[in-house]
Formats: structure tokens, C-alpha cells, sequence
């Protein structure tokens, strides 16, 4: 567990720079590469997925050799990092279909054939059968958040599913009671011109979603 600034290590360069959708459409952002960072708009949600996409670069372990769904992938810089740090099964959904488009042309600026990708609301679906689920930034409506908490615990408690969660801190966050069954694995501090789109928010922290009540029924 530790803190990291926002800044470039370096793992970001061989990367290509990807166009990344915002949920609402209204921005691109270029969140894979950050070598220039003056070049660069950062959608405020997608900023915490990065972070999740720097931490698997960072630490490949997490994913190598494992079957990865990448839950609201947005531009699919998440799964790429996935696919490129060695996981056996990478599989992306996202709501929007224009993501969809953007995660195919960020395989191919990347060099990577297509992973798949599902285009619909899958939470409340049954659980199936994936070694690692991850998330970033959407437990900002209560009732999606209740919907998550009760969708992921059951990939825990059926499957085994290890969960990573990227989240800034927000209110319906940390009021929610899913925050209770949290471990802090890594935090990284936000570059500065981003603090002020994310509210005043300084900091993303990526979780480990542990409930203790994961034995018991859903």
C-alpha cells in the first residue's frame, strides 16, 4: 500500500496515445499515453480508470495468466493494459456502443487484435466465471452503487472473483456501505489541472473489495 504521484513512470511510453469517450460524449481524452501532459483532456471519471490502467502496467502479476472483465471500460485503456501485462481472457463492456468504437481503434493504434467486447448493462446478470473484475469511478449514484455492491459480491461469494476498484473518494462512495469492506492498495495523487474538474478531489485510490459477508447468500 502507498501513494503515488500522478506523473509519468515511464511504462506509458510504449504505448500509443488513444482516443478515449467520455460517458456523456462531450470530451476526448487521451488517457494511455502521458508522456505530454499539457496535451492531453482528461475526462474527470476516466481519470480514476486510469489509474487502474497504471496499476496493472505497474504490477503485471495482478493479471498474468487470468480472465480480466473490464466493467464500464469506456475507452479500453483497462483491458489493453490487461491484454498487454499477460491475462489469458480480457473481455470489456461498456453501455455505449461509440466506446465500443474507440476501444477498437485504440487495439489497433496499439498494435493488439480486438479483445471482445459487450455493449450492455450486464450488472444484475448471473455470475460468471472471472478470475478478476475491474472498475473505475461508478459508484456515483446510489442506486447503481447498491446495484454493484450486490452484483459483485456474488462473483466473490460464487466465483472466487477478485475485484479492483479506482475511485476518487466521492460522497456516495464513501457513505455507502460497501466502503466498510475496502482495502486501500495503492493511491495516487491527481496532476493539478485536473483537481479542479474532479471537484477539488486530490487523490484516486485503487481498492480491493473484500466483504466479509462473501460466504453468506446475496
Amino acid at each position: 500500500m502507498g501513494t503515488h504521484s500522478g506523473q509519468s513512470t515511464g511504462l506509458e511510453a510504449r504505448l500509443s496515445p488513444v482516443l478515449c469517450i467520455g460517458t456523456h460524449l462531450q470530451k476526448l481524452c487521451l488517457p494511455v499515453a502521458l508522456c505530454e501532459e499539457s496535451a492531453i483532456t482528461l475526462h474527470a471519471r476516466r481519470q480514476h480508470k486510469f489509474f487502474l490502467f497504471r496499476y496493472i502496467l505497474d504490477n503485471p502479476r495482478v493479471v498474468k495468466g487470468r480472465s480480466v472483465l473490464d466493467l464500464g471500460s469506456g475507452c479500453g485503456a483497462t483491458a489493453i493494459a490487461a491484454v498487454m501485462s499477460g491475462a489469458s481472457q480480457v473481455l470489456a463492456n461498456d453501455i455505449d456502443p461509440i466506446a465500443g468504437m474507440a476501444m477498437i481503434l485504440n487495439c489497433e493504434l496499439n498494435h493488439l487484435n480486438p479483445f471482445p467486447i459487450t455493449i450492455k448493462n450486464i450488472i444484475n446478470s448471473e455470475a460468471s466465471n472471472w478470475d478478476l473484475i475491474v472498475l473505475g469511478d461508478m459508484f456515483y449514484d446510489e442506486q447503481l452503487a447498491d446495484g454493484l455492491h450486490h452484483w459483485l459480491r456474488k462473483h466473490i461469494r460464487i466465483q472466487q472473483t477478485e475485484v479492483l476498484i479506482g475511485d476518487p473518494g466521492r460522497h456516495q462512495f464513501l457513505s455507502h456501505s460497501i466502503h466498510s469492506q475496502l482495502h486501500k492498495v495503492i493511491e495516487y495523487s491527481l496532476p493539478e489541472y485536473t483537481r479542479q474538474e474532479n471537484n477539488g478531489l486530490t487523490s484516486s485510490i485503487v481498492w480491493s473489495y473484500q466483504p466479509s459477508n462473501s460466504l453468506e447468500s446475496c
